[in-house]
């Protein structure tokens, strides 16, 4: 994903802290290659969110990135993944969410289920 200010072209290699906190508008989320990291309480609170699906670029998830997304039921980490670090409370919240598989390569992982 790239975007262009004044012709100038940047890569996308991050979701800004709160970016689409609240929406209730989103149902998925697959990011791609360049993304790099979802920052803190990014996706948090998003009603209608129901999966979330991580290209294998993804190294880590910041605070609060998916709290209380209640529709949440899919989390896909690819296999080969970079995701090192799961932040606390990342999908602490996510009531509907049933089963996930963490990959091989998270070193550390502060969050819990519901």
């Amino acid at each position: 994903m790239y975007f262009r200010i004044d012709g100038k072209k940047y890569r996308v290699t991050a979701i800004g802290a709160s970016a689409f906190k609240g929406n209730s508008k989103i149902t998925a989320l697959r990011t791609n290659s360049n993304l790099e990291v979802i920052e803190k309480y990014a996706f948090r609170g998003c009603p209608a969110l129901k999966t979330v699906r991580f290209s294998d670029t993804v190294s880590e998830l910041g605070h609060y990135s998916f709290y209380n997304c209640t529709a949440l039921t899919t989390i896909n980490f690819p296999n080969g993944c970079n995701l090192k670090l799961i932040n606390d409370n990342a999908f602490t919240g996510c009531t509907a969410l049933t089963e996930y598989v963490i990959p091989a390569t998270v070193e550390r992982i502060g969050f819990k289920i519901n």
